[in-house]
């Protein structure tokens, strides 16, 4: 007989999203609204974003700058540090501006505090 193989579940432990089947997500997005910078190339000045949730296989944000599918960025905010693939890019259109909401999945990354990121105990 074959070993039993670990549902999705076990493997996230804690990070398991309650309704991943009705949304596509197995590890849940924690809100965390904060400023960030992302660059397009080492010699970039940067554009500004801001953070909306975060996971710790990804984040989304909002920018009025548009990105492209499978672009590789590096991301500069309080939290973290990495460098990501942009996996989604929605356009919304307000009155006077335009903004879009950005999905990335991170290469590498680099959590400011290196511990209760995701995970906190109290007593």
């Amino acid at each position: 007989p074959q070993p039993a193989q670990p549902s999705r579940q076990h493997i996230a432990g804690h990070y398991v999203n309650p309704h991943a089947a009705r949304n596509h997500r197995i590890v849940a997005r924690i809100a965390q609204q904060c400023e960030l910078r992302f660059f397009l190339s080492p010699h970039d000045q940067g554009c500004r974003g801001k953070m909306l949730d975060l996971s710790p296989k990804g984040i989304s944000f909002t920018s009025p700058a548009t990105l492209q599918l499978n672009q590789i960025i590096k991301i500069q905010s309080p939290v973290l540090q990495a460098t990501a693939r942009v996996v989604h890019c929605k356009t919304k259109r307000a009155r006077w501006d335009t903004e879009h909401t950005i999905g990335v999945s991170f290469i590498s990354v680099e959590f400011t505090r290196p511990r209760g990121t995701f995970v906190s105990v109290a007593a």
